[in-house]
């Protein structure tokens, strides 16, 4: 009896070294369970998403609307990154070193995760969409003054 209790022993050890390695898995997952449709603004506070500016050269005035692309840039990778990560992960694992087989599988893990991430990434471009189309019409604003001004 001994000598099996060892053997399951073995077995588990190396199923909770598999789950360790993973434990990023449940990084992701907090992440997504903290999520909701307002934290966009929330990441962005601070951070200024768009920025005008309107800079006057001989007259002419110049408007610029620029995005700010290293924030954008580092979400969006993140999100994506996270997406390859839980698509590409061992999903199946079998315990090897031990008399006793154990099976995990880990897709339904993977799926559901990624569902989520797309959710959030979603989430991401309609907050971008949204808050782009309040700022064209200040933007048009500026070239409607500009206009008038030259």
């Amino acid at each position: 009896m001994k000598n099996v209790i060892n053997r399951l022993r073995l077995s588990f050890d190396e199923l909770d070294i598999y789950c360790e390695s993973n434990e990023w898995l449940c990084e992701i997952n907090r992440f997504c369970l903290q999520w909701t449709p307002n934290q966009m603004k929330q990441m962005s506070e601070g951070k200024q998403v768009f920025l005008i500016e309107v800079c006057r050269t001989v007259s002419f005035f110049y408007f610029f609307f620029i995005l700010n692309l290293k924030f954008v840039k580092e979400q969006l990778n993140l999100l994506r990154g996270w997406m390859d990560k839980t698509r590409t992960f061992e999903l199946k694992y079998s315990t090897a070193n031990s008399q006793f087989v154990f099976q995990m599988d880990c897709s339904v893990i993977s799926q559901d995760l990624c569902l989520k991430i797309e959710t959030i990434y979603q989430d991401f471009g309609k907050y971008l969409y949204r808050y782009a189309c309040s700022n064209a019409q200040m933007l048009i604003e500026k070239f409607q003054t500009a206009l008038q001004v030259g």
